[in-house]
């Protein structure tokens, strides 16, 4: 009874802490009540595992990749993406080893979580820009990028929701194809999605944004009616030489939230921002 009683407050201070609507309004308690009870079931099948002692692993993956998945694009949620950033940034505080380049929950079934990454193409069927060599880790290094789709609510309003879904999952498809196999990569809501990309030092973050943006903003998406549109989207970078106690992952966000808007207002290319180094210093990059 214990135990079921502290799933309940795990649940209700889930639920509490992602209600910051101001009305609270029916719309905007679901996502973070469908988030809490999606948690919730994890807690309780592990729970109800453990007196027989036979806790099974492939049941309680399939449950954790349903609660840190995005429905739409199949990348991570919002609290997904939140959950494992947090992890890997204790982690690099920790001074852990940099993972070993994987399939990870974003990047397909549970079952296929060890399955080696393959080679990027372009979504246009075109070869990809060259991917830029291995840098030597950066121990403790990390960058957080932002991206945010440019001019979206116009094609939700002119093609319909069902346009939008398709754009939104073309331009994940494309973010995935670009990103290391080691990346966190996530959807955090709307038309926004987010990366980790940890021990990589400076110059290999700014060359990695700009990569990506290369490669993935302008993604095709082929309408029903025959039209293509081609979806480009701003980006912002924020990179630490180390994460401390005094570098969150909310200070990476927010920093590359300012990055991602100062490109969007020159244009819509990729700005870089680096945070807790000697003075931080921030640029909007042209890409």
């Amino acid at each position: 009874q214990d135990a079921l009683d502290a799933v309940a407050r795990r649940t209700l201070g889930r639920l509490g802490g992602d209600i910051d609507a101001d009305p609270v309004t029916p719309a905007s308690l679901m996502v973070p009540l469908l988030d809490a009870v999606s948690h919730a079931t994890v807690d309780l099948v592990e729970h109800s595992m453990r007196p027989q002692g036979t806790t099974d692993a492939t049941a309680l993956e399939r449950l954790q990749y349903q609660a840190f998945t995005d429905d739409l694009t199949r990348l991570l949620s919002r609290r997904g993406f939140t959950r494992l950033a947090r992890e890997r940034m204790q982690n690099l505080r920790d001074g852990k080893a940099p993972p070993v380049p994987r399939r990870r929950l974003h990047r397909g079934a549970p079952n296929a979580a060890t399955e080696v990454r393959p080679q990027f193409a372009s979504s246009a069927g075109t070869p990809s820009p060259p991917r830029i060599a291995a840098a030597r880790p950066q121990p403790g290094a990390a960058c957080v990028l932002l991206f945010d789709l440019n001019r979206f609510k116009p094609i939700n309003d002119t093609y319909g929701h069902a346009a939008g879904d398709l754009a939104l999952r073309s331009v994940a498809d494309a973010l995935r194809r670009a990103m290391r196999g080691s990346d966190l990569l996530g959807r955090i809501g709307g038309d926004e999605f987010v990366a980790l990309m940890d021990h990589i030092p400076e110059s290999a973050a700014r060359q990695q944004a700009q990569r990506i943006h290369a490669a993935a903003s302008g993604t095709p998406v082929a309408l029903a009616n025959g039209e293509t549109l081609h979806v480009r989207f701003s980006l912002g970078a924020a990179w630490t030489p180390k994460v401390t106690e005094a570098v969150t992952l909310e200070d990476l966000l927010d920093a590359a939230d300012r990055a991602m808007y100062r490109a969007k207002a020159d244009g819509g290319g990729v700005g870089f921002q680096v945070v807790g180094g000697s003075g931080d210093a921030a640029e909007a990059e042209a890409a």
